[in-house]
């Protein structure tokens, strides 16, 4: 991933750019390196943000939510999900708005707060079934 962010970076690929900084950033993340991951998400939305990559950007603000929820920051993670659902919603990437309601979901759930979960998830799982998506 590095070599290929060197080579995006070369040749002035802000686009290919943007999305290895995002996949180093789920790299790190699944090593649980949040604050790593956290840097690469950062530097991806700054490229998704300025060269209007809105796909990406949803997925960074998904992904953010994810890191702020593994480390506890449960006020922060909700607005990052929010975001990915305005933005999926904007774009029309109902994959990543039934994804990003299904965390938000899970953010509730951890914060005892079951129907608003149960609410979050049902959003989620009804926007996958009629979308088809079976991820």
């Amino acid at each position: 991933m590095e070599k290929s962010l060197a080579i995006c970076e070369e040749i002035g690929h802000r686009g290919g750019e943007a999305v290895c900084y995002r996949n180093l950033g789920v790299i790190l993340y699944d090593l649980r390196k949040y604050p790593e991951a956290n840097k690469n998400y950062q530097k991806a939305f700054a490229i998704t943000t300025y060269i209007g990559a809105r796909e990406v950007e949803a997925a960074c603000y998904e992904v953010q939510g994810g890191i702020l929820l593994s480390i506890g920051d449960k006020a922060k993670d909700k607005e990052y999900f929010e975001r990915a659902i305005s933005v999926s919603q904007e774009i029309g990437s109902r994959p990543r708005e039934a994804s990003s309601y299904l965390w938000l979901g899970r953010v509730y759930y951890e914060l005892k707060e079951y129907e608003i979960a149960a609410t979050y998830i049902k959003k989620g799982l009804g926007i996958s079934e009629i979308s088809g998506i079976s991820e």
